[in-house]
């Protein structure tokens, strides 16, 4: 992966650290914002116009001090905006003396501060933060006693002059070790040297639908812990905060994993997650794809026949088209639930539809309850698992 940087050229406005600290405390803070405004509107210009001349492109955006609040408020931004095609091109980023670093912020910390170090502007409102999707994907560089990301509040004049010779010594080193302090650019080509690490390319079945859709990933590889063990967890269009699939990751194979679809999700474009997490419940490495939901999820119909006991289900407008063959398997539950009393199966035509099936639940506890899911059948595309879902269906 070849990595090239570019640079977005805006006046930041600097201040220095003292007096930064006395405009802060005094809610002064306009011509110090006034640049950071600009550095955001430049910066979401520059990632736009990348993302539209090559739409295949990895990206990583990293910034150094107030170019550090730039790239969080940048990203935050593009998120509220809907932006989640050119998100998804995304990568990593990699921030330097954040002034926005709170504690659990969703970063790797490297350099010297501890977890619960604090940036100078959570004294003015609420900073803006990374959101749990960039768990694994972000990275921080603060040094020990940095007055921009490592503020203590009570500090005297004599500790201030000290941080802020602290603040900037993040402009020279070698370039092997990014903590010794090595500038923003070579903070980011240490991430995509991470990224290009992990980089192996996953195969993904049926990544749009109507909601309720199930995509299938092969290919998932989670860098090996020292001790402990790693959990595979997902996120699909819908869900937050990892609520998708989870399971253990088995070395040294890949692994292959569902990624599911809430069936209430809106029509539109979603970045999903498939993410390797630590025994202490740190994300250590993400991929992240498009799931495209095409539309509301499809209702089964379900209604009684004129053979006394028997129910007849349809399709409800078909499990969607999808370019290899692929069959329906219906299940029938009564009120007391436990294994399904019914199943069949059919084929499913290329247009997604399917043939409307009878069963005969005589005998059986009212209410019924009716699952069905569209895939290709095993073992002919034994690679490709994933499936259309319908929201489980009541009768009677």
């Amino acid at each position: 992966m070849p990595v090239r940087s570019t640079s977005v050229k805006y006046d930041p406005e600097p201040a220095s650290v003292p007096n930064l600290t006395g405009v802060l405390l005094r809610g002064e803070e306009a011509t110090f914002t006034k640049g950071f405004r600009r550095g955001v509107r430049l910066t979401k210009q520059a990632l736009a116009n990348q993302y539209r001349k090559c739409g295949s492109q990895a990206l990583i955006v990293a910034g150094y001090s107030q170019g550090a609040m730039v790239a969080v408020e940048s990203l935050v931004q593009l998120y509220l905006a809907g932006r989640t095609e050119l998100l998804s091109h995304v990568v990593a980023v990699a921030l330097v003396a954040n002034p926005f670093a709170q504690p659990k912020d969703p970063s790797i910390l490297i350099g010297g501060a501890g977890d619960d170090h604090k940036g100078i502007f959570r004294l003015v409102g609420r900073p803006a933060r990374l959101g749990p999707d960039w768990l694994g994907r972000a990275y921080e560089v603060c040094k020990q006693r940095d007055a921009v990301c490592d503020f203590e509040s009570d500090w005297t004049p004599r500790h201030l002059t000290r941080a802020k010779t602290i603040h900037g010594r993040y402009v020279s080193g070698p370039a092997s070790d990014p903590r010794a302090g090595n500038g923003v650019v070579r903070m980011a080509d240490f991430v995509a040297r991470k990224v290009r690490r992990w980089e192996n390319p996953l195969t993904i079945y049926r990544s749009s639908g109507p909601a309720g859709f199930e995509s299938w990933v092969t290919g998932v590889r989670c860098p090996k812990p020292e001790s402990g063990r790693t959990d595979v967890v997902t996120q699909g269009a819908g869900q937050a905060d990892y609520e998708g699939w989870h399971g253990a990751f088995a070395y040294p194979r890949d692994r292959d994993i569902a990624v599911s679809t809430m069936q209430t999700a809106a029509p539109g474009d979603y970045t999903a997650l498939v993410s390797c997490r630590g025994a202490t419940g740190e994300i250590v490495k993400t991929y992240t794809f498009t799931q495209t939901v095409t539309g509301p999820a499809r209702e089964l119909e379900i209604s009684d026949t004129a053979v006394p006991g028997q129910i007849l289900v349809a399709d409800g407008g078909g499990c969607d088209r999808y370019p290899i063959p692929q069959r329906v398997y219906v299940s029938v539950f009564d009120a007391a639930g436990g294994d399904p009393l019914l199943q069949r199966t059919a084929e499913v035509t290329q247009d997604g539809r399917w043939s409307s099936m009878s069963f005969d639940a005589v005998g059986m506890l009212r209410p019924l309850s009716v699952s069905a899911y569209c895939t290709t059948p095993s073992p002919t595309y034994e690679d490709d698992f994933s499936a259309y879902v319908y929201p489980q269906a009541w009768h009677g």
